[in-house]
């Protein structure tokens, strides 16, 4: 064996070590940089009539990126515009967008002698307007087929009355 072989550098351990080092240095610059995790505000969340989904319950931090769920509370709807998806709302930069639910007010209603059309979702807020028919035979009062959700309910009532009775004369 010659005296060179010998006395050969480990070069194997200064590559691991440099490679060490690489790698740490890649792992400090990505997590400094990364972004504050979002809180659910209960308040924010009351005020908008909405709570955490059954898959979201009991999150209070989510990391940046990560998806949070909400659905209406109980006595609220959604806007008849939105599907379902707006209320998966992702993290981003420690905010939240919180979605929108509005207190339900205008029962369904079982119009005799006709047919109220309901959104998908049958539930309307103040605001809200909507149609009906009437069957055969029979008309909308006052010749207003168009219903609006006040805050007292309907507006007008919805009445669908015999056609006879629409035209009645009265001959002194």
């Amino acid at each position: 064996m010659s005296a060179v072989a010998g006395a050969r550098f480990p070069f194997w351990i200064l590559r691991m070590t440099l490679l060490r080092y690489m790698f740490l240095q890649i792992l400090w610059a990505y997590f400094s940089q990364a972004e504050e995790p979002c809180t659910v505000d209960v308040t924010e969340m009351q005020s908008r009539g909405i709570e955490l989904s059954e898959k979201s319950k009991g999150k209070q931090y989510i990391p940046h990126g990560d998806f949070v769920e909400f659905k209406c509370k109980v006595g609220y709807a959604h806007p008849a515009v939105w599907s379902a998806s707006d209320f998966t709302v992702q993290c981003y930069s420690s905010n939240v967008s919180y979605p929108q639910c509005y207190k339900e007010i205008c029962p369904v209603l079982d119009l005799e002698n006709g047919r109220i059309y309901y959104s998908y979702w049958r539930k309307f807020r103040e605001g809200a307007t909507t149609s009906y028919s009437c069957k055969r035979d029979y008309s909308p009062e006052n010749e207003q087929d168009r219903i609006t959700c006040t805050k007292n309910g309907w507006s007008p009532t919805p009445r669908c009355i015999p056609e006879s009775k629409k035209y009645l004369c009265f001959i002194d």
